[in-house]
C-alpha cells in the first residue's frame, strides 16, 4: 500500500498490523469517523438519554447477543434498548427469527432501522459485535462502548488488546452500566484514543488543511 497520505480511524491497527508492510514514505493520519457530520460533532457534548443501543449482525452466536439485549432491557426497564441490525435501514427492518421466538419480550426492547449515526446521539451506552468498526465510532460519538465477546468460536478480536473494552460475561456488562448510571465512575474513553481520533477535529477540515485550504469551522479545528 503506497499513497502520499492515508486516513484511518486511529493509528493502533496500523501500528500493530500494517506498519512493517506499508510504504515508509506514506503518512498515516488518524481522523476518526468518516461519516460524522459537522452538526453531529457539535452535538457530542450535549445531553442525551441513558438509553442503550445494541448493534448486531448475522453471525455465529448472534442468538446469544439477542439474549443479552433482552437481559439489558429487563435489567434497565426505564431505559430503552435499541436493537440495530447491520442490514436494517430507515423504513426497512431486518426482523430476524429472534423477534419471532415464543415468549413475551420487554416493551423497552425496540428494533430500529434508524441511521446508525443518528441513533448514537440518542443513547449513552453501546454494545457492538466483535471486530465491527462501529465500536470505535461509538467511542468517538461519546457512548460508553462495549464489545460483545461471548462467542466460543471467535478466535480473534483486535479489541482484546484494550482491557475493559470487551465483555464476555453478561453480569460484567450489567455491573458496568449500573455504576455509570449512578455516576460513581466515568467511562475510560481516553484509554481507547489510539483506536479512534478523539481530538475534536472533523475529518472534512483535516482533509481541507492537508490540501492547503482553510478549515470551514474554526471552532472545531
Amino acid at each position: 500500500l503506497d499513497f502520499d497520505l492515508y486516513y484511518v480511524f486511529g493509528r493502533d491497527l496500523y501500528e500493530r498490523c500494517y506498519a512493517d508492510t506499508w510504504s515508509r514514505s506514506m503518512m498515516v493520519k488518524a481522523v476518526g469517523s468518516f461519516g460524522m457530520t459537522r452538526e453531529q460533532l457539535q452535538r457530542l457534548a450535549g445531553p442525551r438519554p441513558k438509553d442503550i443501543v445494541v448493534f448486531w449482525g448475522t453471525m455465529p452466536g448472534d442468538h446469544i447477543l439477542f439474549d443479552w439485549a433482552v437481559a439489558l432491557a429487563h435489567a434497565f426497564p426505564k431505559q430503552t434498548v435499541y436493537l440495530k441490525h447491520k442490514r436494517s435501514k430507515p423504513g426497512t427492518l431486518h426482523t430476524g427469527s429472534a423477534f419471532k421466538r415464543p415468549g413475551e419480550l420487554p416493551a423497552n426492547l425496540v428494533e430500529t432501522g434508524m441511521n446508525a449515526y443518528r441513533l448514537m446521539l440518542l443513547a449513552s451506552y453501546a454494545l457492538v459485535t466483535p471486530n465491527s468498526s462501529v465500536a470505535v465510532e461509538c467511542i468517538q460519538f461519546g457512548l460508553a462502548t462495549y464489545v460483545w465477546d461471548a462467542s466460543d468460536i471467535l478466535n480473534y478480536s483486535h479489541y482484546r488488546h484494550f482491557p475493559g473494552l470487551c465483555v464476555s460475561e453478561l453480569e460484567n456488562l450489567l455491573s458496568a452500566i449500573r455504576i455509570l448510571n449512578k455516576g460513581t465512575a466515568e467511562y475510560p474513553r481516553q484509554n481507547y484514543a489510539e483506536l479512534v481520533d478523539l481530538s475534536g477535529q472533523i475529518i472534512y477540515d483535516v482533509v481541507r488543511n492537508d490540501l492547503g485550504l482553510p478549515s470551514k469551522d474554526t471552532a472545531f479545528r
